[in-house]
């Protein structure tokens, strides 16, 4: 679907889906023999729990500039999407009927996400645009059932922030792309991928909501430690494809205690959250 009606009435669909019904027309049933709603009726408004930076990590709350972050609450939207289909290198600010505003500048779109199971259900991944000025600033969703309450983030031109789960940090070798976990640690002199977000702008810069088609440079410098121990940096670059996250390339230091290793990144002056890495 490309344009025309079909996009029209597909547009329809995607904001309220409520307002449609499938219809099921046999040769004896002309008229219709089964008549199903898609979606239950839902007037409710939007409502904004909590928003953090989309590494997931509930102490990092300071937001930057053209890096991700994610918004839960109740009603964000009322069909999920991402970017799979996504023609073109912009992100959207509005999807399925919902836009953000972070200080009355639109935010562009990532994921609209729904977890019935999960309390609350709803979350939204998106870009901090580059132009919302140092400072705090209102955040809110409008749905197509109107616009949610308004909750206040901080914002920084740069508030790095690394990506982790329940064993370490996001990283991989550099060498065969392999995930670093304790059964495949990394050794002394291997260079190593840190997926981080919040790194602030690039060499060339880039513009909210463009999505990297190279691997721009960050603009601020980097410095990491790994044990307690200085690792070399070797780069720090957005990663094509994937708007507001990066990599920090650094080689293991020598002399590092066996084990899950503490993390430490700087970026600028800017510290991020501490990770672990299987060192052995």
């Amino acid at each position: 679907v490309t344009g025309g009606q079909p996009l029209t009435s597909l547009n329809a669909l995607l904001r309220n889906p409520e307002n449609h019904y499938l219809n099921l027309h046999t040769t004896v049933n002309t008229g219709g023999a089964v008549r199903a709603q898609l979606a239950p009726a839902n007037t409710r408004m939007p409502r904004i729990v909590d928003i953090i930076s989309a590494v997931s990590d509930t102490r990092v709350r300071t937001l930057a500039q053209g890096g991700q972050f994610t918004i839960f609450g109740e009603d964000l939207a009322k069909v999920s999407t991402n970017l799979s289909g996504l023609v073109g290198f912009q992100l959207p600010t509005a999807a399925n009927g919902t836009s953000i505003t972070m200080g009355g500048i639109s935010v562009p779109i990532i994921t609209l996400g729904l977890e019935p199971r999960n309390n609350p259900s709803g979350y939204i991944v998106g870009q901090v645009p580059f132009g919302a000025p140092a400072g705090n600033h209102d955040v809110v969703v409008t749905s197509s059932n109107g616009a949610s309450n308004r909750f206040q983030v901080t914002v920084a031109p740069i508030a790095p922030a690394m990506f982790f789960d329940t064993v370490g940090a996001f990283a991989v070798r550099v060498a065969d792309f392999s995930v670093v976990r304790p059964e495949s640690a990394a050794r002394a002199g291997e260079t190593i991928a840190f997926v981080t977000t919040g790194l602030g702008q690039t060499m060339p810069a880039l513009a909210t909501g463009q999505i990297p088609d190279s691997a721009n440079i960050v603009a601020a410098p980097a410095s990491l430690t790994i044990g307690g121990r200085d690792a070399t940096v070797l780069g720090t670059t957005t990663i094509p494809g994937f708007p507001g996250i990066y990599i920090v390339l650094a080689n293991i230091p020598t002399g590092v205690t066996p084990g899950q290793a503490n993390v430490m990144l700087r970026v600028g002056a800017a510290t991020a959250n501490v990770t672990s890495l299987s060192v052995r």
